[in-house]
Protein backbone atom coordinates (compact mmCIF):
# COMPACT_ATOMS: atom_id res chain seq x y z
CA UNK A 1 0.00 0.00 0.00
CA UNK A 2 3.06 2.29 0.85
CA UNK A 3 4.55 1.61 -2.84
CA UNK A 4 0.79 2.71 -4.38
CA UNK A 5 0.61 5.84 -1.99
CA UNK A 6 3.69 7.09 -3.21
CA UNK A 7 2.95 6.64 -7.09
CA UNK A 8 0.45 8.61 -6.59
CA UNK A 9 2.02 11.56 -4.52
CA UNK A 10 1.71 14.56 -6.50
CA UNK A 11 3.88 17.18 -5.37
CA UNK A 12 1.94 20.16 -6.73
CA UNK A 13 -0.22 20.50 -4.31
CA UNK A 14 0.02 23.55 -2.50
CA UNK A 15 0.23 21.78 1.22
CA UNK A 16 1.76 18.74 3.06
CA UNK A 17 -1.90 17.90 3.93
CA UNK A 18 -3.02 17.75 0.54
CA UNK A 19 -0.29 15.62 -0.59
CA UNK A 20 -1.04 13.38 2.45
CA UNK A 21 -4.92 13.37 1.78
CA UNK A 22 -4.41 12.81 -1.65
CA UNK A 23 -2.20 10.10 -1.51
CA UNK A 24 -4.32 7.96 1.20
CA UNK A 25 -7.64 8.80 -0.55
CA UNK A 26 -7.11 6.08 -2.97
CA UNK A 27 -5.54 3.20 -0.51
CA UNK A 28 -8.55 1.41 -0.05
CA UNK A 29 -8.71 0.80 -3.80
CA UNK A 30 -5.27 -1.26 -2.95
CA UNK A 31 -5.24 -5.09 -2.44
CA UNK A 32 -1.62 -6.13 -1.65
CA UNK A 33 -1.15 -10.03 -2.55
CA UNK A 34 1.39 -12.36 -1.81
CA UNK A 35 2.60 -15.79 -2.62
CA UNK A 36 4.74 -17.55 -0.44
CA UNK A 37 5.52 -21.29 0.62
CA UNK A 38 2.64 -22.95 3.10
CA UNK A 39 4.37 -24.38 6.24
CA UNK A 40 1.26 -26.51 7.04
CA UNK A 41 -1.36 -28.98 5.52
CA UNK A 42 -4.82 -26.69 6.47
CA UNK A 43 -8.32 -25.84 4.83
CA UNK A 44 -8.65 -22.31 5.05
CA UNK A 45 -11.04 -20.26 3.41
CA UNK A 46 -12.69 -23.54 1.30
CA UNK A 47 -8.71 -23.90 -0.13
CA UNK A 48 -7.20 -27.24 0.68
CA UNK A 49 -3.74 -25.96 1.69
CA UNK A 50 -0.40 -28.58 1.29
CA UNK A 51 2.80 -27.94 3.23
CA UNK A 52 5.49 -27.38 0.48
CA UNK A 53 2.63 -25.96 -2.20
CA UNK A 54 2.78 -21.92 -2.97
CA UNK A 55 -0.36 -20.09 -1.38
CA UNK A 56 -1.61 -17.51 -2.30
CA UNK A 57 -2.88 -15.09 0.04
CA UNK A 58 -4.16 -11.27 1.00
CA UNK A 59 -4.14 -9.59 4.31
CA UNK A 60 -6.67 -11.53 5.66
CA UNK A 61 -7.04 -14.80 3.56
CA UNK A 62 -5.66 -17.37 1.70
CA UNK A 63 -6.87 -17.60 -1.89
CA UNK A 64 -5.09 -19.99 -3.91
CA UNK A 65 -2.72 -23.44 -3.27
CA UNK A 66 -0.52 -24.78 -6.28
CA UNK A 67 2.32 -26.68 -7.14
CA UNK A 68 3.71 -23.88 -8.01
CA UNK A 69 4.65 -19.73 -7.93
CA UNK A 70 3.26 -18.88 -10.91
CA UNK A 71 -0.15 -20.54 -10.51
CA UNK A 72 -0.46 -19.51 -7.26
CA UNK A 73 -0.09 -16.11 -8.49
CA UNK A 74 -2.67 -16.25 -11.43
CA UNK A 75 -5.07 -17.99 -9.25
CA UNK A 76 -4.97 -15.27 -6.51
CA UNK A 77 -5.68 -12.83 -8.89
CA UNK A 78 -8.69 -14.54 -10.61
CA UNK A 79 -9.98 -14.95 -7.09
CA UNK A 80 -10.07 -11.61 -5.75
CA UNK A 81 -13.70 -10.51 -6.48
CA UNK A 82 -13.00 -7.02 -7.66
CA UNK A 83 -10.26 -8.34 -10.14
CA UNK A 84 -12.03 -6.65 -13.37
CA UNK A 85 -11.86 -3.21 -11.96
CA UNK A 86 -8.15 -3.20 -11.29
CA UNK A 87 -6.39 -1.61 -13.94
CA UNK A 88 -2.31 -1.48 -12.53
CA UNK A 89 -0.47 -4.58 -10.71
CA UNK A 90 2.85 -4.24 -9.88
CA UNK A 91 4.88 -7.28 -8.87
CA UNK A 92 7.52 -7.06 -6.09
CA UNK A 93 9.75 -10.39 -7.41
CA UNK A 94 11.49 -11.80 -4.71
CA UNK A 95 14.14 -14.90 -4.29
CA UNK A 96 13.71 -17.50 -6.00
CA UNK A 97 12.06 -16.18 -9.13
CA UNK A 98 13.38 -17.02 -12.35
CA UNK A 99 13.16 -15.08 -15.41
CA UNK A 100 11.46 -17.43 -17.05
CA UNK A 101 8.77 -17.55 -13.91
CA UNK A 102 8.27 -14.09 -14.33
CA UNK A 103 7.65 -14.14 -17.97
CA UNK A 104 5.29 -16.72 -17.07
CA UNK A 105 3.65 -14.86 -15.08
CA UNK A 106 3.62 -11.86 -17.07
CA UNK A 107 2.28 -13.72 -20.08
CA UNK A 108 -0.48 -15.40 -17.91
CA UNK A 109 -1.97 -11.63 -16.83
CA UNK A 110 -1.65 -10.64 -20.19
CA UNK A 111 -3.97 -13.85 -21.30
CA UNK A 112 -6.78 -13.32 -18.56
CA UNK A 113 -6.68 -9.52 -17.99
CA UNK A 114 -5.63 -8.07 -21.73
CA UNK A 115 -6.30 -4.21 -20.15
CA UNK A 116 -4.42 -4.45 -17.23
CA UNK A 117 -0.85 -2.82 -17.07
CA UNK A 118 1.19 -4.42 -15.71
CA UNK A 119 4.88 -4.20 -13.76
CA UNK A 120 7.78 -5.65 -12.36
CA UNK A 121 10.34 -4.37 -9.62
CA UNK A 122 13.20 -6.61 -8.28
CA UNK A 123 12.56 -6.79 -4.97
CA UNK A 124 14.61 -9.95 -3.58
CA UNK A 125 12.58 -10.52 -0.41
CA UNK A 126 13.22 -13.64 1.15
CA UNK A 127 9.87 -15.11 2.38
CA UNK A 128 7.27 -14.02 -0.82
CA UNK A 129 8.09 -15.22 -4.10
CA UNK A 130 5.78 -12.30 -5.61
CA UNK A 131 4.42 -9.41 -3.56
CA UNK A 132 1.62 -7.76 -5.47
CA UNK A 133 0.08 -4.35 -5.37
CA UNK A 134 -2.99 -4.39 -7.09
CA UNK A 135 -5.02 -1.44 -7.57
Amino acid sequence: EGYSALSMMDLSLPTPEEVIREMTHYLPNVTTGYVTVATRDARLNGVDVVKGHCIGLTADRILSDAGDKVTAALQLLERLPDIADKQVVTVFVGKGVSPAEQDAFADGVAARWPLIELGFVPGEQEVYFFIMAIE
